[in-house]
């Protein structure tokens, strides 16, 4: 007969017994903890930065942050859309845990988050980030929205917030996290003409816009205006172009650790939420209703004391396992609450097996296992012959099938176990600036 594992207490409040659990002491070590940055880049697909193998020169500075560091070449996402996968981020639970699904959804206070353990511990934390609302605010001593919601919403069109960053950085005394975010990559697009230029080939001549909204791409997506190839390339240079700016703003920052002597004393980890799709399924700047690989493939490279230089890996991985691994790499162990595991057994070569992942919405998921991958409207894919997940396999391969949707059902209903009590506050009231930002990115009517 099997036993079952009790249920770890996932809230901040549970009792001292519960909390010990935790392990939230200081590993011994002879030198200081090292600072911690995690970088969040909106919709970027690994496939249009250099180091992943793009043949464009988009990311200079992050294909250089990559050679000192480790790459993962198959990190996944555990949602289509910004809210659940932040979330993930900076809890190491699954949305089927935390619940919380879309923007204005607040996650229960009592949650521990990768911030709140690491002020707990002696940090000093401060987030610049363009995330709305109070989904993510838990731990941060400091919280600063970049952006203008008069406008696009995008705020790292400028060195303003790199130079605010690096002057925070200069007040502190403490081992520091600090957590950035930007939309400067999703639509809409409104990136510099000489960026356009230098990516956009003959399609310039004719079609270069100053803007690229919102309203455009819906129209090309519901078929008012072809998609013609034309049409697909040009709006690919705006986003690479988009990208290149991004990739010059963060070099500035790169910079300025290195010249304070903290390129040494600081792990960077940059990754994430989300893809977006360029046409592949008829579509164009989409992602929330998506769960195939160009939404759910997402970079993530770590680079900093205690990460090995030069390493890539093809070991599969999730969001979950970020914020575990930089609690390890600070000298802390990760609560027996998290989901996540240390990244470190993959990036030392010692785990060479794929790792399961599950990712999805609400009410729709993906397994992955070993080469496949199984959607729960029954369709099975093997990612290692069919990358573009064109052929379904559910019918050719029933078992498998079979076995994997028992194993993501079973993992569902799991998840949803452990998250009563404790996933979400309920539904948070947006303030009109916040529902006009999420209005220009496409999130909100």
């Amino acid at each position: 007969m099997s036993r079952r594992t009790p249920r770890p207490d996932l809230r901040r409040g549970a009792p001292l017994a519960a909390l010990l659990l935790f392990g939230l002491a200081l590993a011994s070590c002879s030198s200081p903890p090292p600072n911690l940055i995690l970088i969040s880049l909106d919709t970027l697909r690994p496939d249009h930065v250099g180091a992943y193998g793009y043949e464009r020169d988009t990311t200079p500075n992050l294909d250089a942050l990559a050679a000192r560091g480790a790459l993962f070449e198959t990190a996944y996402a555990h949602a289509p859309n910004t809210a659940p996968s932040h979330t993930s981020l900076l809890t190491s639970l699954y949305p089927t845990v935390h619940g919380v699904w879309n923007h204005g959804i607040g996650l229960d206070p009592s949650v521990p988050t990768l911030a709140g353990i690491l002020a707990e511990n002696g940090y000093d934390t401060a987030a610049w980030v363009q995330l709305v609302g109070s989904t993510y605010q838990s731990g941060f001593a400091t919280y600063q929205y970049i952006g203008d919601p008069e406008t696009s919403g995008k705020g790292f069109g400028s060195f303003r917030p790199v130079e605010r960053m690096l002057e925070w950085i200069d007040g502190r005394e403490r081992p520091f996290f600090l957590f950035v975010h930007t939309y400067d990559v999703h639509l809409p697009y409104e990136p510099r003409r000489k960026d356009v230029r230098r990516f956009a080939g003959r399609a310039a001549a004719e079609g270069l816009r100053r803007r690229i909204p919102q309203w455009y791409v819906r129209k090309l997506n519901r078929g008012e205006w072809e998609l013609t190839d034309e049409v697909v390339e040009l709006l690919v240079a705006y986003y690479d172009a988009e990208l290149f700016r991004l990739d010059e703003l963060l070099g500035r920052f790169f910079d300025g650790l290195a010249e304070r002597g903290l390129e040494d004393r600081t792990v960077i980890a940059v990754v994430s939420d989300h893809g977006e799709e360029f046409g592949e399924r008829g579509q164009f700047g989409r992602h929330s209703y998506s769960l195939r690989e160009e939404i759910l493939r997402v970079p993530l490279i770590l680079a900093g004391p205690g990460v090995p230089e030069g390493v890539r890996t093809d070991v599969r991985v999730g969001l979950v396992d970020v914020a575990p691994s930089l609690l390890r790499l600070a000298g802390l162990e990760p609560p027996a609450g998290f989901q996540g595991r240390d990244l470190a057994p993959v990036w030392s070569g010692g785990e060479t097996e794929h790792r399961t992942v599950l990712a999805g919405k609400r009410l729709r998921h993906v397994l992955l296992e070993g080469p496949y991958k199984y959607e729960t409207n029954h369709k099975l894919f093997h990612l290692g012959t069919d990358p573009g997940e064109r052929r379904d396999l559910a019918g050719r391969l029933p078992e498998i099938a079979r076995r994997m949707r028992a194993r993501a059902r079973h993992l569902v209903e799991e998840h949803r176990r452990l998250g009563e009590g404790i996933a979400s506050a309920g539904p948070r009231h947006l303030t009109p600036e916040q529902r006009k930002t999420l209005r220009a990115l496409g999130y909100v009517d």
